[in-house]
């Protein structure tokens, strides 16, 4: 499903050069559920935004479900984004001009989906996560788990291949960070869904199959 070999990824500050990634070197099958773990700063969030096709300037061979993401066109990538990956940020990123139905349907705007397909889609989405009756809320009136619950709704409302969830508990408190684990585990199962969790957390990281460091994977 993903292959990475010799990834490495630099950027320029000022007259330097500052390395995130050097030598990199992972493969993930397809319904594998992996934690990569590391401590803030040390290029979690990057790796995950190079395999989402966000960030493509790399040195490096990155091959996801057959396609080698160096190759792709700006709009093939964002074809690739919309229909591959689903993507959880710790921060939520909900628009608090939309409603939580709005937000959760964001990606069927960027496909042929009818208008009307994508609101029950979009509803179904948010019923599966536990928010029935409360898709006409807006992100104000929502607490922090139902926010989260909105983001999972949206990252797997294409049905995505892969989802990608950066620190997707970070601003919960304890017994909302379990529950919200437990769906994100019990959602991509149901899907065969290959789950990548980018954490610095033990807790959280265990939840998964398998867990590798970024220190691991690297040659350094």
């Amino acid at each position: 499903m993903i292959e990475i070999t010799n990834l490495s990824k630099r950027y320029a500050q000022d007259k330097h050069s500052i390395t995130v990634l050097e030598g990199l070197n992972l493969e993930v099958g397809e319904g594998e559920t992996l934690s990569v773990m590391g401590p803030s700063g040390i290029g979690k969030t990057t790796l995950l935004n190079i395999i989402a096709g966000l960030d493509t300037d790399v040195d490096g061979d990155v091959v996801v479900d057959g396609r080698r993401l160096r190759e792709l066109t700006l709009r093939q990538l964002s074809a690739y984004r919309n229909g591959t990956i689903g993507f959880i940020f710790q921060e939520f990123i909900l628009l608090p001009h939309l409603s939580a139905l709005e937000n959760a349907l964001l990606p069927l705007m960027f496909s042929d989906v009818p208008h009307r397909e994508a609101r029950e889609r979009a509803q179904a989405a948010l019923e599966s996560v536990d928010l029935d009756g409360m898709s006409d809320r807006y992100p104000s009136e929502l607490s922090g788990g139902q926010k989260q619950r909105v983001a999972i709704a949206r990252a797997l409302i294409n049905r995505p291949k892969i989802i990608l969830a950066d620190e997707p508990t970070a601003n919960l408190d304890a017994d909302t960070e379990r529950g919200i684990l437990d769906l994100i585990l019990l959602l991509t199962e149901e899907e065969k869904t290959t789950l990548i969790i980018a954490t610095h957390k033990h807790d959280l990281a265990a939840a998964a199959r398998r867990i590798v460091t970024l220190e691991e994977l690297q040659k350094r």
